[in-house]
């Protein structure tokens, strides 16, 4: 939350809306990689055509121009979202949808304290 707070000071609106719409792609290329989920035709189709909508949607060509640590803070916020969706779907495998948000919050509320 905190990348994408400080990512989002000197970015346009549509610029962090892309940038946080990489996380599927994120997903999907760290599922295959950790977890060896393959990589098929449907899911690699699905992800460019929401992420062509959403780049149609956000991207302004009229807007200023992005400093590279706003656009490289915004990219690792959508990496560390993507790296807990994928951690949390292992989890539920353990505990439940109930169980893995409350640790989440936990956690997270003892990091901002």
């Amino acid at each position: 939350q905190l990348l994408l707070n400080y990512g989002e000071l000197n970015a346009s609106a549509g610029v962090s809306g892309f940038m946080i719409s990489l996380t599927p792609i994120f997903i999907l290329f760290l599922s295959a990689f950790f977890f060896q989920e393959k990589i098929t035709a449907r899911k690699v189709i699905g992800t460019i055509i929401a992420l062509s909508g959403v780049w149609l949607i956000n991207v302004n060509p009229a807007a200023h121009s992005t400093p590279i640590i706003s656009i490289m803070l915004l990219a690792l916020a959508s990496l560390s979202l993507s790296l807990f969706f994928i951690l949390q779907k292992k989890l539920t495998q353990h505990y439940s949808s109930f169980e893995t948000t409350c640790y989440a919050v936990w956690i997270a509320t003892i990091l901002f304290i």
